[in-house]
């Protein structure tokens, strides 16, 4: 048998099973199938798609929320020997009941000295996913989160997804039987809060109880988490309308005229993101001064062909995406206002980073300290009574970093 003819044979036994750096593009631009919240083309490669970390992270040994080191150039945190933490994906993940897959740790992480990560993805998941890390050596290992770059944050990769159709084949025959896929029913909650909710269920503590109520804290702004329109997507409610207005002008046969002036609306809406112009810009591309197209159709004939309601629902699909996006953004913005923070990589570092921050504070202790010196070589009997309340306003600062700025 030829080479060519092997090839047909295993693509009609098999199928195209893995979905490649491709299929992911193409299922963002169909908005179906897979759908990744935010999509960021360059993170699907080969036969998968990179994931990564969100700044969620809890440490099993220690029990607690890990701190985040937040820096000009990069956001990271250290992964303690021996340790294994808990990590909610950066991005939030849906599939259709005819996909499923799995996660790889990227050999870069694996090179560090991380152990080995893999979970599984079945069909018909959405919501953000669960990971676990865990670092088998006596060093500490630096996991990157994102970079800064020209005031652009990018997510580091730290897992593949890899990803395929569940489609069961004909007894006896090689051709997929249309319709018969795997369907499950799935008891996993969206981000796995089933498991954050345990872990944050524990006894009252005795010893750093204050970091374990800072984790029970997240726990729950997460599980009763209700997003709100932003101004990022402002535009979201009346391009819905605009749309429908659209849709209706086609359905009912008005004249051209009602057709045209709902495109010229839909064409007058600013502030949208890229995405969302390209969609808008294929739908109002059919406007001319004659309302006569360049094959002669006219433009009520144009708009109710099948393509270009495509086009139409592709658009509200658009906004259902980038309303979904805004929620995420929101969701990972509440997660950063409550994680704790470590700004530098050792404790002379965060000791100066406090400094600076407080210099106010402390320049006016040192001046009081100054005073009470005075006082003593003058004989003040009050001496140390005045020496103690010198020292007031950096212990009140003190306590109020620690109960305060790093909840």
């Amino acid at each position: 048998m030829s080479e060519e003819r092997k090839s047909e044979e295993l693509h009609r036994d098999y199928g195209n099973a893995h979905l490649t750096a491709k299929d992911f593009i193409q299922c963002r631009e169909d908005l179906s199938g897979i759908i990744v919240a935010p999509f960021d083309s360059s993170k699907a490669k080969g036969v998968g798609y990179n994931f990564s970390l969100s700044e969620m992270i809890y440490s099993i040994t220690k029990k607690r929320l890990v701190p985040i080191c937040r820096e000009a150039q990069e956001t990271y945190f250290y992964l303690q020997p021996h340790d294994t933490v808990l990590a909610l994906s950066y991005e939030y993940l849906k599939v259709d009941d005819y996909i499923a897959g799995d996660f790889h740790s990227r050999v870069r992480m694996t090179a560090q000295g991380v152990g080995s990560t893999s979970t599984t993805l079945d069909p018909g998941w959405k919501g953000m996913l669960l990971f676990s890390l865990n670092n088998p050596t006596r060093k500490k290992i630096k996991i990157l989160l994102s970079t800064r770059a020209d005031g652009v944050v990018k997510q580091h990769s730290i897992l593949t997804l890899v990803a395929w159709r569940t489609v069961q084949l004909e007894r006896g025959s090689g051709a997929n039987k249309a319709g018969e896929y795997i369907s499950l029913h799935l008891d996993n909650p969206p981000m796995r809060i089933d498991i954050w909710s345990e872990l944050a269920s524990k006894p009252l503590r005795l010893f750093r109880d204050r970091e374990y109520q800072q984790f029970i804290a997240l726990v729950d702004s997460i599980a009763s988490f209700e997003a709100k329109p932003s101004s990022y997507v402002s535009w979201a409610d009346s391009l819905r309308r605009m749309l429908t207005d659209l849709h209706i002008a086609i359905d009912s046969k008005k004249n051209e005229e009602a057709i045209r002036t709902a495109l010229i609306n839909i064409q007058s809406v600013e502030s949208l993101p890229d995405s969302m112009k390209i969609r808008l810009n294929n739908l109002t591309s059919c406007i001319t001064e004659d309302n006569v197209l360049s094959n002669g159709e006219d433009l009520v004939t144009h708009c109710s062909k099948p393509a270009y309601q495509k086009k139409i629902e592709l658009s509200k699909r658009e906004i259902q995406y980038l309303v979904l996006c805004d929620q995420i953004r929101q969701i990972h913005e509440n997660i950063s206002q409550k994680v704790p923070t470590s700004w530098h990589k050792n404790l002379w570092a965060n000791v100066w980073h406090y400094c600076k921050k407080y210099a106010g504070v402390i320049l006016a202790t040192l001046y009081f300290v100054f005073l009470m010196i005075i006082g003593k070589v003058i004989n003040n009997l009050d001496y140390w009574q005045e020496l103690v309340l010198a020292f007031v306003p950096i212990i009140v600062s003190v306590i109020l970093y620690i109960t305060i700025d790093k909840k």
